[in-house]
């Protein structure tokens, strides 16, 4: 084999080696933001259901926070996402105490592939002594 064809062919192994590692890099580039969105997802998720059960805890009175009916309201994730939950309250079936409400809280979000989400409790409040 003559000279030229000899470098032609390391020129095309070194070009062929050099478009393979940017095809690699690439690809863990994309695997890598991938995990950290589905990291950050799992995130918002835990952060979520903690300001929900926050709020089913405290009962309907946690919608007294002077939000319009309808609004909710407003909390901020770790991330920056904006965060709103939501009390809705319903007539307690009969035979229930008094004193008792059904109510439904509701979160809703934006998670980071940019799809709206709700996560939704219903609960049953009585205000009335606790057993320890």
């Amino acid at each position: 084999m003559n000279r030229a064809g000899a470098s032609g062919h390391a020129l095309l192994s070194v070009l062929l080696a050099v478009m393979l590692t940017a095809l690699g890099a690439a690809a863990s580039l994309r695997a890598t933001n991938q995990s950290l969105l589905h990291e950050r997802a799992q995130r918002q998720r835990w952060e979520v259901s903690q300001h929900l059960l926050s709020a089913v805890d405290a009962g309907p009175a946690s919608s007294a926070s002077g939000a319009p009916h309808g609004k909710g309201t407003v909390h901020q994730l770790s991330d920056g996402t904006e965060l709103t939950i939501e009390i809705r309250r319903w007539a307690s079936a009969q035979g229930e105490p008094v004193s008792g409400l059904h109510f439904t809280a509701a979160a809703g979000w934006t998670d980071p592939w940019g799809v709206d989400q709700v996560l939704m409790l219903q609960s049953y409040w009585y205000a009335g002594l606790r057993l320890h």
